[in-house]
């Protein structure tokens, strides 16, 4: 792509690409801003960036799509916000994509995407369906709009093209692009997240045209037991499928296989020390890019304590690590692969071994192959 003043600042990041380690990096503060629109549903007011996309022509292109991500942890609302288009006379226009989200159409296949924790987000527009929504809007603008529908519509502050013909080429030096525009909205600074700083940077990747729907099979962001249930018992499918067929084991074979597997998903984690305490792996599971599964995190299945001694029970300790009380490091007395024993009157009060969040209960955490990992 030439650069122009527009990318000048256009960086290409080698760490963190979606499927090669390359993809393009923009850091927030070198983004032009997009004043809030007071009765849009969104403005880019933490920045936008445009995209060329070369492509042979633009007849095909039907959809048009970009994996997007972000650095330091941050939960940003954001997308395809609009597409260069022609207008009556040929010319590029922007069809805003409050015409989209006003209509319900071009947008569903993941225009807005929540992304969190540095995970890839698929973005899609169907181009066609952005097209339509367009006229359509602007022909009931032109014949006269009630200011109630405005307002229900959420179009207050769009700003109508006019006819639109179809989807803009842009040429340059014999090489044809189609140019969309990536909009970084509101970005969330809850409790899993930092302060937005100067290095805080937008990554998007793997951008293109063409006739077919890259959305289909991708992945976006979405919180709950209900996602997180059936996202968990896929990795645990993964994880599984080049071991023996649960029906040629016998019991206690099938109840060792599924403790070697819940150990070794709880081993496959990218550790954040913002999740610490929140989790019991303190990080978030991750397979990309793992074949074989060897790791595998402690799982305590009992604590006790008789006469100030602590004594842990269950399985994948190895044979050395590290012991924690309220985030206190305590020495230990013995440490095998089953069990752990821990002098704890150095800890001082009265302590119980519960679950946590119990009132009077403490935490313990052990570090070792798999990461710190919490009762």
């Amino acid at each position: 792509m030439k650069k122009s003043r527009a990318c000048a600042f256009l960086e290409i990041n080698t760490a963190n690409g979606f499927d090669d380690k390359r993809a393009a990096a923009i850091r927030l503060s070198d983004l032009k801003k997009e004043a809030k629109r007071e009765h849009a549903g969104f403005s880019a007011i933490n920045g936008y960036v445009y995209m060329a996309i070369p492509v042979p022509s633009g007849e095909n292109a039907e959809w048009i799509s970009v994996k997007t991500a972000m650095s330091d942890g941050f939960k940003p609302n954001g997308g395809i916000d609009s597409i260069t288009c022609k207008g009556a006379g040929g010319e590029p226009v922007e069809i805003d994509c409050l015409c989209s989200g006003a209509l319900k159409k071009g947008y569903e296949t993941g225009a807005f995407s929540n992304i969190y924790q540095c995970q890839w987000a698929q973005l899609s527009f169907n181009v066609k369906g952005f097209i339509e929504a367009s006229n359509e809007l602007h022909e009931m603008l032109q014949k006269g709009m009630e200011e109630e529908k405005i307002n229900n519509l959420g179009i207050a502050d769009y700003k109508d093209p006019g006819e639109i013909t179809g989807i803009y080429e842009w040429e340059d030096q014999g090489q044809t692009y189609l140019i969309a525009r990536i909009g970084i909205g509101h970005v969330a600074n809850d409790s899993r997240s930092y302060e937005i700083t100067q290095d805080t940077t937008l990554y998007f990747d793997n951008a293109a045209a063409g006739d077919a729907n890259a959305y289909t099979g991708a992945y976006m962001f979405m919180s709950g037991t209900s996602m997180a249930a059936p996202a968990v018992t896929g990795c645990l499918g993964v994880i599984a499928k080049d071991e023996p067929a649960n029906a040629s084991l016998s019991e206690e074979e099938l109840m060792e296989a599924a403790r070697t597997r819940a150990a070794k998903l709880l081993a496959a984690v990218d550790y954040d020390e913002a999740l610490s305490g929140r989790c019991s792996t303190g990080g978030r599971v991750n397979l990309h890019g793992q074949s074989e599964f060897v790791r595998k995190a402690p799982l305590i299945s009992r604590a006790q304590v008789e006469d100030r001694v602590l004594e842990l029970s269950g399985w994948y300790f190895g044979q050395e690590g590290t012991l924690a009380i309220d985030g206190v490091e305590i020495e230990t007395q013995t440490w095998q692969d089953n069990i752990i024993t821990a002098d704890i009157r150095a800890c001082g009060g009265g302590h119980k071994c519960g679950r946590r969040g119990e009132p009077g209960s403490v935490q313990y955490f052990l570090s070792g192959r798999g990461g710190p990992h919490a009762l």
